[in-house]
């Protein structure tokens, strides 16, 4: 299974920022995260379906929620949202 991110779910990905960590640790919090979220999100499949919006499934990785739909022939799985889970 493989899986793609949109634009804004990248640009999302790429604002994670640190004050308590350098920017050399923070990148390779980020590449371990982003390996991580791929990983998850093939494994998780369909189990986590969304209460709000329909063909959407979500996991929940240290303290992000990452949103992602399956494509249309199923052999892709597209990441629509990455957000914090403090944020509205």
């Amino acid at each position: 299974m493989q899986v793609v991110w949109t634009k804004s779910a990248a640009q999302s990905f790429s604002k994670i920022e640190s004050i308590h960590f350098s920017p050399q640790e923070t990148a390779e919090y980020k590449l371990k995260l982003f390996m991580r979220i791929e990983e998850k999100v093939t494994r998780s499949g369909k189990l986590f379906p969304s209460r709000t919006y329909k063909d959407t499934y979500y996991i929940r990785i240290d303290r992000y929620i990452v949103s992602y739909q399956p494509s249309e022939d199923g052999s892709t799985y597209i990441i629509t949202a990455f957000k914090h889970g403090r944020q509205k």
